[in-house]
């Protein structure tokens, strides 16, 4: 799989949302995502050792992740890539995966923000 900067992760089973360019682009297997995402929650907060409320949500949400990448605990992953870049490699191709969903929207007006499309000058540029 290939996560772009431009990509939200979400994993609803944990309240999970990690907003666009956190990450940056990784190329990697679903598996690695959760690694990295593990890795990324633990060593950058410093309430994961802490026995205040946060810190003990924390550590559950860390437990939950890497029974999530060890396939002890079922979950859905959702990629959302405003500009289309991230994908999930079909092992069965060309056959559909039967685990994965593709779904296509038209970009909101926030994200087009984000991104400067709606400041772009299109029509009678000089």
């Amino acid at each position: 799989m290939f996560k772009s900067e431009t990509c939200y992760v979400n994993i609803p089973e944990i309240e999970l949302e990690l907003d666009y360019g956190t990450l940056g682009g990784v190329y990697t297997t679903v598996e690695g995502l959760l690694e990295k995402i593990e890795t990324h929650l633990s060593k950058l907060n410093s309430f994961v050792d802490s026995d205040a409320e946060f810190g003990q949500r924390m550590k559950k949400l860390l437990k939950d992740m890497e029974a999530m990448r060890n396939a002890e605990k079922p979950f859905t992953l959702q990629l959302v890539d405003p500009l289309a870049r991230s994908f999930l490699h079909n092992p069965y191709h060309p056959h559909p995966d039967r685990n994965a969903r593709r779904d296509t929207r038209e970009r909101t007006y926030q994200e087009n923000e984000m991104l400067g499309f709606n400041d772009i000058k299109t029509e009678n540029y000089k």
